[in-house]
């Protein structure tokens, strides 16, 4: 399992995402899929918003965009982040992913993040999260929650060190910025990540 780190304004981020649904829905090897099948990776402190009073609110986006959306009870291991599922045809994946998007948009997360790693391994054979090593992962991005990775790059992990570079340029630019930028993950399984 893969993490795709979407960074960017709210736009391009449901842009970016339409189109990686495009591509997935495509295939790989030009087999196309009917129904797609996403999971996005969302600080748990920002999923009360997606869900809604009484459910109300993840009801309410099913109801509008006809996908099936399920918010995990569990936290992603080693992290306190959960999943948010995503399922359908691609058109009705995109619409639910961008109100998904506008609803973190508006109601930022306040607390730390501790992001969700594929093939966490604990440290010191102790579980919880892998420390920075480079002191560059602070807390959540203030703007979306966090929904970035952070960290050192993983040994032998181009994606997280692409992501990296990417992070590290989008926080140099940010001095001066308005506030608009910010990265928001989804996981793509290994045999589909050929697509994007």
């Amino acid at each position: 399992e893969r993490v795709i780190t979407v960074t960017g304004s709210e736009q391009a981020v449901c842009s970016a995402y339409e189109l990686m649904c495009s591509k997935l829905e495509a295939g790989e090897d030009g087999n196309q899929s009917k129904n797609l099948n996403l999971r996005l990776v969302v600080p748990a402190a920002q999923c009360g918003s997606i869900i809604g009073k009484g459910g109300s609110k993840v009801k309410e986006i099913r109801d509008t965009t006809h996908a099936s959306i399920n918010v995990a009870q569990d936290l992603l291991p080693g992290s306190n982040e959960r999943c948010v599922t995503v399922a359908g045809a691609r058109s009705k994946c995109v619409q639910a992913i961008n109100t998904i998007i506008s609803i973190i948009a508006a109601k930022p997360s306040t607390s730390a993040v501790v992001q969700y790693k594929p093939n966490f391994a604990p440290v010191g054979g102790f579980p919880g999260p892998v420390p920075p090593m480079d002191g560059r992962r602070g807390g959540p991005d203030p703007r979306m929650g966090g929904m970035g990775m952070g960290g050192p790059p993983m040994p032998n992990n181009p994606l997280a060190a692409l992501a990296m570079t990417a992070r590290n340029h989008m926080s140099s630019r940010r001095a001066g910025s308005s506030g608009e930028e910010a990265s928001h993950n989804m996981t793509i399984s290994n045999d589909l990540i050929g697509s994007i």
